[in-house]
């Protein structure tokens, strides 16, 4: 049983977010819904991202495993605020000379 009410775990995923309209070139609020489960206020450097192709907000979003690159994905969004159900577009990283091994072994044959 969940210690929380909502399907989604409590966090941050740009919940109650806001862009002061001091810091917005067109002088138009951006803000997202929702409501943190305490007081704490959370600052974060604002970016000014580019619309690609007119309609998103892209954002690369990598991580790390140990001391190495895991992985990195496209986020977009539609709003200049990135959100937890925004588009995730896969992306995959090859290294030169790298064998994909079992990426793409037929199952019966590992």
């Amino acid at each position: 049983m969940s210690a929380y009410r909502s399907a989604f775990p409590p966090s941050r995923w740009s919940a109650s977010c806001s862009v002061p309209q001091s810091q917005l070139v067109n002088r138009t609020n951006v803000c997202s819904a929702g409501k943190f489960l305490d007081s704490i206020v959370v600052y974060e450097e604002r970016l000014f991202l580019k619309r690609f192709k007119g309609k998103h907000f892209p954002i690369f979003c990598g991580w790390m495993v140990g001391d190495g690159f895991g992985g990195v994905v496209v986020r977009e969004d539609h709003s200049k605020i990135t959100k937890h159900d925004s588009t995730i577009i896969p992306a995959r990283v090859v290294r030169e000379n790298a064998s994909l091994g079992a990426a793409y072994a037929i199952e019966d044959e590992t």
